[in-house]
């Protein structure tokens, strides 16, 4: 090999070690931080190595090691993928077999001594997984965690079955239900630990406080049935919505046809109704417009369908006619609407627009622009816990719906949390309600139950 090969090789693989010494100063230096806000519960400041250990785990996945770890298994190195065990002595032994393939100095430890320390950290490893999740089966080597429905606090049976079939830990998601249901489940449990014999560990997960927006105030009760055209123009389906009675309309029973707008009609209108009919009416544009009334007896509800798009709203009146023959044949009772699905309002947001974060007493709201379409008064929305105004500070950033919209406090006033939006898709993002809020840069003290609970 030529001699400037070998120095492009050398070259090459010192580039590497500075990559893995500079990761290795990253997370040793970072997990001070990171153990930080637990330092008192170790009085002396001596973190357990399990403590310090899954710091350095947490960092290390933080990183994107796709590119270092094919350089690492071509050399036949360790790709720092299997080291959980004990992360900084796994990267310390890379480094010093990287020495030495480098040539740069021995290194300190020979490879089997090494694997043979790997070893003893997996048995700890195991040890504690053992403690935590439960003894291995003897015809498997994982563990079988179930999530327990809420059926479950009252479901024996199931209980029952799962242990039986070798469920070796139940988790209970607190982020769900109460300590009522979780005690019942808790109990049913144990019964069925006695019944089969069979052990099983239970996992309660917190999941902390669900921090969301909170209600946004109803839009203009208006409704525009849409028709479906293909590339040509031509209408290819016809606009859907549901006409149900009252009391279907509060009961929310309709599952299948949930996404569908609907409408509830006065009882009598409502059960004179057939498949075939037509609710005809004048839209609010002045188009006449006309519903067939089809039938849907599996859900026993009626869907009215359009084949022109039309706008209603709850003062809009049909005219209840059926074709008998070749003729409609109209009824003299007119028809009204007596309750009105209404939408939230549209809260759309872009890159540069404010948001203000309110209280959770207050309704959320779009945004107010004068003639000429500029703001005079940012879109608004509720925060369902109260207490985060006193721990948030101006520069935070607050990231909105899974990260879809990220912010940063401008300022904070008795009105509320003043953000500024620095990320959003292109085409703008809407602020729903029930949306999670991430502070990535306030220490939350808040308590890890909602207080509200029962």
């Amino acid at each position: 090999m030529e001699a400037i090969e070998i120095n492009k090789i050398v070259t090459q693989h010192k580039y590497l070690l500075d990559r893995l010494l500079t990761l290795r100063t990253n997370i040793t230096q970072q997990a001070e931080l990171k153990l930080c806000p637990f330092a008192r519960y170790y009085p002396d400041g001596m973190y357990t190595p399990s403590a310090i250990n899954l710091a350095h785990y947490l960092l290390l996945r933080q990183y994107d090691l796709r590119e270092m770890q094919q350089e690492l298994t071509s050399l036949g190195l360790s790709s720092l993928g299997r080291g959980e065990a004990n992360i900084i002595e796994n990267i310390d032994k890379v480094i010093n077999l990287l020495k030495q393939i480098s040539k740069m100095e021995k290194p300190d430890i020979e490879y089997s001594e090494f694997l043979k320390e790997l070893s003893d950290h997996n048995e700890s490893l195991a040890y504690h997984t053992d403690k935590l999740l439960g003894d291995a089966s003897s015809d498997r080597e994982v563990r079988i965690m179930v999530t327990l429905p809420t059926e479950a606090a009252t479901n024996y049976e199931l209980i029952h079955s799962l242990i039986n079939a070798g469920m070796n830990c139940a988790r209970i998601n607190c982020g769900h239900d109460n300590k009522h249901v979780w005690l019942k489940m808790i109990h049913l449990i144990h019964q069925a630990e006695n019944a089969t014999g069979r052990r099983c560990r239970i996992m309660m997960d917190i999941a902390g406080q669900k921090i969301r927006t909170g209600p946004i105030e109803a839009a203009t009760a208006l409704y525009h049935i849409k028709v479906k055209r293909n590339e040509y123009g031509t209408i290819i389906s016809p606009g859907n919505i549901l006409i149900l009675s009252q009391d279907q309309f509060e009961s929310e029973t309709t599952k299948t046809f949930s996404s569908l707008f609907k409408i509830a009609l006065e009882d009598k209108p409502y059960e004179s109704l057939k498949a075939g009919d037509y609710l005809e009416f004048i839209d609010i544009r002045g188009k006449k417009r006309n519903l067939e009334i089809i039938y849907n007896k599996e859900e026993n509800i009626y869907i009215g369908q359009c084949w022109q798009s039309a706008y209603i709203t709850p003062e809009t009146v049909f005219q209840h006619s059926r074709r008998t023959g070749l003729k409609k044949v109209h009824h003299q009772q007119k028809v009204h609407i007596k309750s009105f699905q209404v939408f939230p309002a549209k809260i759309k947001v872009f890159v540069n627009d404010q948001i203000l974060v309110t209280r959770s007493n207050t309704l959320g709201r779009p945004a107010l622009l004068d003639e000429q379409g500029k703001v005079v008064q940012a879109a608004s929305v509720p925060i369902s816990h109260d207490e985060i105004f006193n721990l948030v500070k101006t520069g935070h950033s607050v990231w909105i719906d899974d990260g879809k919209i990220g912010t940063v406090i401008k300022s904070i006033s008795s009105k509320g949390l003043l953000l500024k939006v620095i990320h959003a898709p292109p085409r703008g993002a809407v602020v729903r309600s029930e949306k999670g809020l991430n502070f990535p840069d306030t220490e939350l003290d808040t308590p890890p139950f909602n207080r509200q609970r029962p």
